[in-house]
């Protein structure tokens, strides 16, 4: 058999080069950080990293079935990472959205059975590859726009809800996420792909590598819509005293001590009702969400109005950074809340900045 070995097919393999880089860097956070939303992430650049290979492979063998395998991968693609972005936001997503895409996604898939859905085009250099035609064109085309205004929509809105000391991290997210979804596919039908065929896939594979990177040298990221939510967080001791608050809104606020005591006797009073042992780790009241951590010495209550996987994980964080800080005066408490105050810079580092 010979190999159709161009330009084209050269250039899918080398936009696997950044593509596979981001996918890695995303299996490593999703190692490290181990939940869903990172799991989605990761699973949806794994669907890139097939699309390149399947896309390569197509052109180099002149194969019409795995070049519509390359859709495939592109719809797994883009449903990865809309359950990715729902997390971020802890958002329903729009019904009559949800059911035009589901609905062009499954038109795709019906007319990908078409014998006529692909076929042989020639480059001006003379080089052969494969290009889609017909409904199958068309559907995957309008498929394709309205997922990535979706995309882009919340890509900007993390970006407007990020703060302004991370507005640059957060702009190489921003960056990334134009060039996987607006100069990819613009580049895929001009001009230019005649000259550099499969360059969209470049585009494609460095615009992962971005949006990843920000994600892992910025965690943060991942709850950034989460800051607006925030209302309040109190630490106190097992004994219902207050020993730090800070609020994340001006409002007006409970007092402190009236908050840690209440938390406390409505801990206690559930754990001997349950005849359990088990701490209070969260209370809910219309719309708005208690979550709370505890450790050996602190516990703490956040007060906010979603309630979010990153900001669980990290109250777990700042409960444990507390206790290794103010271990001494943990132990030897006897009422002085004044060492407390710079929890602040905690609370500062991980829920504010």
């Amino acid at each position: 058999m010979t190999l159709n070995w161009t330009l084209e097919v050269t250039i899918s393999l080398i936009s696997l080069i950044p593509t596979v880089i981001g996918f890695l860097i995303a299996l490593n956070q999703y190692n490290k950080m181990r939940n869903h939303c990172v799991f989605f992430m990761t699973l949806a650049y794994f669907f890139m990293v097939m699309d390149c290979i399947l896309l390569a492979l197509s052109k180099l063998f002149l194969s019409s079935l795995l070049f519509i395998l390359t859709v495939y991968t592109i719809i797994a693609f883009i449903f990865c990472y809309i359950i990715f972005l729902i997390y971020i936001f802890k958002e329903s997503i729009n019904p009559t959205f949800l059911l035009l895409l589901t609905a062009l996604s499954s038109a795709v898939v019906v007319f990908s059975f078409d014998p006529n859905a692909t076929r042989i085009f020639h480059f001006p250099s003379g080089e052969i590859g494969l290009t889609w035609t017909g409904n199958f064109l068309f559907t995957t085309m309008l498929a394709y726009l309205v997922s990535i205004s979706f995309f882009l929509y919340y890509v900007v809105k993390i970006f407007y809800y990020t703060p302004d000391n991370l507005k640059k991290i957060s702009s190489l997210n921003l960056i990334g996420a134009i060039c996987l979804s607006i100069l990819s596919p613009i580049s895929a039908v001009s001009v230019i792909v005649q000259i550099l065929p499969g360059i969209h896939l470049v585009f494609q594979g460095i615009g992962a590598l971005l949006m990843t990177i920000a994600f892992q040298v910025q965690p943060k990221l991942y709850f950034i819509p989460s800051f607006r939510n925030l209302h309040h967080i109190y630490f106190y001791t097992s004994d219902g005293g207050s020993i730090y608050d800070q609020a994340f809104k001006a409002e007006a606020n409970v007092s402190a001590n009236l908050v840690a005591g209440g938390l406390t006797g409505i801990s206690a009073l559930i754990q001997e009702v349950t005849k359990t042992e088990t701490e209070l780790d969260i209370l809910i009241q219309k719309g708005r969400f208690i979550l709370l951590e505890h450790g050996k010495y602190v516990s703490v209550a956040l007060v906010t109005e979603k309630n979010h996987i990153f900001l669980r994980d990290n109250l777990r964080k700042i409960v444990k950074e507390v206790e290794e800080h103010f271990s001494t005066e943990l132990e030897d408490f006897h009422g002085n809340i004044t060492p407390f105050k710079k929890i602040k810079s905690f609370v500062d580092e991980i829920f504010v900045n």
